[in-house]
C-alpha cells in the first residue's frame, strides 16, 4: 500500500535492493555456490593454517581452519620423497571424495551425538609436549573441553595422538566414545587395531590404552570407550597412527602395532627427544622474532627428507629449486640441524647441478 505513494524511481531502487535478499540460497545456480569439498581443497583460505610433521617417509600436514567447512582439525598424508604429491591436495594418500580428509577428524560422541572440531571454536598452535614439538587443537564437545595433540615419533612412520577430555562445563558425570576413522578401502581389524590398505601406502590406527576399544570394519572406525568424564575432572587417551610408505606385508604392520602397544612407544619417544635436544634454541623478549624462529625450527624436519629432498612449494608447484634448497639449508644451520643441512647440500651438489653448472629450476635444468 505505501509503495503507491512512492515515486517510480524510488520504487525501482527499493526493489533492486530488496530482491536479492528475498532469493533463497537453494534457488541460486549451483556454479555460484562453491562446494565444501572445493573449499577444503584450496591451498590457501582465510584463517587456514598448516603444521608439518614427518616420521620417516610419512609426512603429515595438519590443516586447521577458522571457518566452518566441515571438521576444522584434519590432516593430509603424503610421501616425503615425492614433493610433487603436494602439488594438489587430491593427490594425497588419504584424500577420498566426497569428504576429502574428513576421515582424519576425531569424533567425540556425547549423548549419542558425534561432535567434531568447529572452526569458530577451535584454537590450534605448536606446543612443546615432553620436549617434543606437537600440534595442539582445543575445541568443545558439549560441556567437554577436548584437547588433541599430535606429534611425530622416530623415523618409521609413527605419530602419537593424545586426546584429553575435561569436564569443564559438565553438571554431572558423562560417558563418551571416541571415533577415529580411516578412508574407506581394504580394512582389517584386530582388537584395538584397525589397518587400512590404500594405494601406495598403509595406515594403522592403534589404541594405546587398556580401556575398551574395538575396530569396526563396517564403518571404517576405531571406537574407544565408553570413557567416564566427571565435572571439572579430566582423562587422557593415547592413540597412535602408523603410516607405511610403501606398504608392507599386513602381518608385519600388525606386529609393529602390537609392539607399540606393549612398549608405550617409549623407544620412539626417547629417540625423538634426543634429536630435538640437539637442535638450537632461541630465547628473546621479542615475541615476533621468537614465534618466527620457533615455527621455522619445528617445521623444518617435517619439510625435508633424510636424503635432502624437500617440498619448497607446498600446495603450489611441487618442484625443487636450488635457490629454495640453499636458503633452507641456511635455515637448518641456524636451527642447529647440521646433518639436515649437510643432506640438502649433498643433494644440491650431486643431483641438482648438471655437468655444465646449470642449477635446477622447477625440477628441471
Amino acid at each position: 500500500m505505501f509503495l503507491e505513494k512512492v515515486p517510480m524511481r524510488v520504487r525501482i531502487c527499493l526493489l533492486a535492493f530488496l530482491l536479492p535478499l528475498a532469493i533463497s540460497p537453494e534457488c541460486l545456480p549451483a556454479q555460484d555456490t562453491p562446494k565444501v569439498l572445493d573449499l577444503q581443497k584450496r591451498s590457501f583460505f582465510y584463517g587456514r593454517e598448516y603444521f608439518v610433521l614427518r616420521s620417516g617417509r610419512a609426512k603429515m600436514i595438519v590443516q586447521a581452519d577458522r571457518v566452518d567447512l566441515g571438521p576444522a582439525f584434519t590432516f593430509i598424508l603424503v610421501d616425503a620423497t615425492n614433493p610433487s604429491q603436494t602439488h594438489r591436495k587430491d593427490m594425497a594418500f588419504n584424500f577420498a571424495p566426497p569428504g576429502g580428509f574428513t576421515s582424519s577428524a576425531l569424533q567425540v560422541v556425547l549423548g549419542g551425538y558425534p561432535f567434531t572440531a568447529l572452526g569458530n571454536r577451535t584454537e590450534a598452535r605448536w606446543v612443546d609436549l615432553d620436549e617434543i614439538p606437537a600440534v595442539e587443537a582445543v575445541w568443545w564437545a558439549g560441556g567437554i573441553r577436548v584437547t588433541e595433540r599430535i606429534k611425530a615419533l622416530g623415523n618409521k612412520g609413527a605419530f602419537q595422538r593424545s586426546i584429553q577430555l575435561e569436564g569443564a562445563d559438565l553438571v554431572g558425570p558423562e560417558h563418551v566414545e571416541l571415533r577415529l576413522s580411516a578412508p574407506r578401502g581394504t580394512l582389517r581389524g584386530e582388537g584395538s587395531i584397525l589397518l587400512q590398505n590404500g594405494e601406495g601406502y598403509q595406515s594403522c590406527l592403534v589404541s594405546m590404552g587398556k580401556g575398551p576399544a574395538r575396530a569396526d570394519e563396517a564403518k571404517s572406525q576405531l571406537v574407544i570407550g565408553p570413557i567416564a568424564v566427571a565435572p571439572r575432572a579430566g582423562v587422557t587417551v593415547e592413540t597412535a597412527l602408523l603410516v607405511e610408505v610403501p606398504p608392507r606385508p599386513i602381518d608385519e604392520v600388525l606386529a609393529q602395532a602390537r609392539t607399540l602397544q606393549t612398549s608405550g612407544m617409549q623407544k620412539e619417544q626417547e629417540q625423538t627427544k634426543q634429536a630435538w635436544a640437539a637442535t638450537s634454541v632461541l630465547a628473546t623478549g621479542d615475541k615476533i622474532v621468537q614465534e618466527i624462529y620457533d615455527k621455522a625450527r619445528v617445521g623444518l624436519p617435517g619439510m625435508i627428507f633424510d636424503d635432502g629432498t624437500m617440498d619448497a612449494g607446498i600446495f603450489w608447484y611441487g618442484n625443487q629449486w636450488v635457490r629454495d634448497s640453499s636458503n633452507t639449508a641456511l635455515g637448518a644451520i641456524h636451527a642447529g640441524m647440521f646433518e639436515v643441512a649437510r643432506n640438502i647440500l649433498q643433494k644440491i651438489l650431486t643431483t641438482m647441478i648438471n655437468k655444465e653448472g646449470g642449477t635446477m629450476v622447477a625440477s628441471a635444468f
